[in-house]
């Protein structure tokens, strides 16, 4: 049990009056989803800001789990192996795509290609099975719907924003739906497993 979950139950303890329809476990997931949210919000915030791509680091991230509220998708078991790759991820993105140069013709085709694999993938994946999101049918052809007309409006939006010369928020928008996308697909819940299979024998010598 990690500390956060410990940190997380003890909470809930305390605060969940007796009467309260929820369990303790339900009170302190979310208890825990809010400590590693700040968590990853306070690094975020230093790293982005000390490689001086705060604004394009909090956008890409934004639009990204703008997405992923509707999908869900992989996540690393472990708090500071999510914190570390989720931070570096978009802090090491968001600086490579500010110093992006690219014709404006061609960046009208990348974003629509990346937009076009995003729509293929969520339409095939999404929403993605969680422990702790309802799994009715219902909801989940609501998700798909949502997000795949999310796609179609995020690449009208991001081609417009290259007509107006915003090329590198275009960018930050593609790559953020593809991100995201990538990361239902079930080849890469497939890695995740096996690297956090890798490290617990590591960590277990």
């Amino acid at each position: 049990m990690s500390w956060t979950e410990k940190v997380s139950i003890r909470l809930a303890k305390r605060i969940i009056p007796e009467d309260s329809p929820y369990s303790v476990d339900q009170i302190s997931h979310g208890i825990e989803i809010t400590i590693i949210n700040l968590l990853n919000a306070a690094a975020l915030v230093l790293l982005s800001s000390l490689a001086g791509v705060l604004f394009y680091t909090i956008a890409l991230t934004a639009l990204y789990f703008l997405h992923r509220s509707f999908t869900g998708g992989i996540h690393f078991k472990n708090v500071w192996t999510c914190l570390i790759l989720g931070v570096s991820t978009m802090t090491l993105a968001a600086s490579a795509i500010s110093h992006l140069s690219v014709p404006r013709m061609l960046s009208y085709g990348i974003v629509l290609s990346f937009f076009a694999v995003s729509f293929f993938i969520n339409y095939r994946y999404a929403p993605a099975e969680h422990t702790y999101v309802s799994t009715k049918e219902s909801i989940k052809k609501a998700c798909r719907i949502i997000i795949l007309n999310l796609l179609i409006f995020g690449c009208v939006i991001a081609e417009f924003l290259i007509y107006f010369g915003y090329s590198h928020l275009a960018f930050l928008y593609a790559f953020a739906a593809l991100l995201q996308s990538l990361h239902l697909l079930p080849t890469t819940f497939r890695l995740v497993a096996q690297i956090e299979k890798n490290m617990e024998r590591v960590g277990s010598r």
